[in-house]
Formats: structure tokens, sequence, C-alpha cells
């Protein structure tokens, strides 16, 4: 059951290599937020995954061993127990931060949207 759903972050897409991701909106399912991670290729492609917060951290993580540098930056996780996590001001938040994180992904570390990694998670889907 579908508790909310909601649209409308800052989306101005940086183009590079003709992809733009940007996270424009979320779902709440059965108190567990899943971010909209909207994907657009310069062949006119468009798709939209459903990620929750861990599976971006996660993936963040995996890029770091094709990064010599740092990676643009990501709220920390924050427990549940302290953070009510469907509150709609923390979840925009988060909205807000992890768009920024994959606009400046993009702009600045362009090669990595070639790796397996980066592929795998914007083709994978999981919304259960």
């Amino acid at each position: 059951m579908i508790k909310k759903q909601r649209k409308g972050c800052r989306t101005i897409p940086s183009v590079v290599y003709g992809m733009e991701i940007s996270v424009d909106g979320y779902t709440i399912k059965y108190e567990v937020v899943y971010y909209h991670v909207i994907v657009k290729t310069s062949v006119g492609m468009s798709w939209l995954c459903h990620k929750r917060f861990s599976q971006i951290l996660a993936f963040k993580e995996t890029l770091t061993k094709h990064v010599s540098g740092a990676l643009p930056l990501i709220p920390d996780k924050k427990l549940k127990l302290f953070f009510d996590h469907t509150d709609t001001a923390f979840v925009l938040f988060r909205q807000f931060s992890l768009h920024e994180f994959f606009q400046e992904l993009l702009l600045h570390h362009p090669r990595l949207q070639h790796t397996t990694e980066f592929h795998q998670f914007i083709t994978s889907d999981r919304m259960s």
C-alpha cells in the first residue's frame, strides 16, 4: 500500500556525455521511502528507478574503487530510532541532497557512467 507520493525537487539536470540523472520525487510504501531516480539519455530514452537511501549509499561505496579523489557528499544515514524517516521535511532534504549528489557525480566524474556498477544501478529497480 502506497502511503504518500511526492514530486518536485529542484531538477536542473547536468548533461554530461549525454546522460541526465535527477531525483524528482519519492514514494513511501510500508514505511519505506523510495526515491524517484529519473535517467535520461541523449538518444531520447528515459526511465524511472525507485531507490532506497541505503541502495544509493551502497552504490556510492561501489564507485569509490574507480575514483582516486573524493566523491560528492551524501547525508549520513540516520537511525530510525531517533529520526522519522517518513517525515516530509526529512525526506525532502534527502531528496534534494541525492539530486545534488547525482549532479555533482556526473559533472566531476563523467567516466563513472561507463562502469558496470553504474549501469547496474541505473537499470535495476527494486520496489517491493
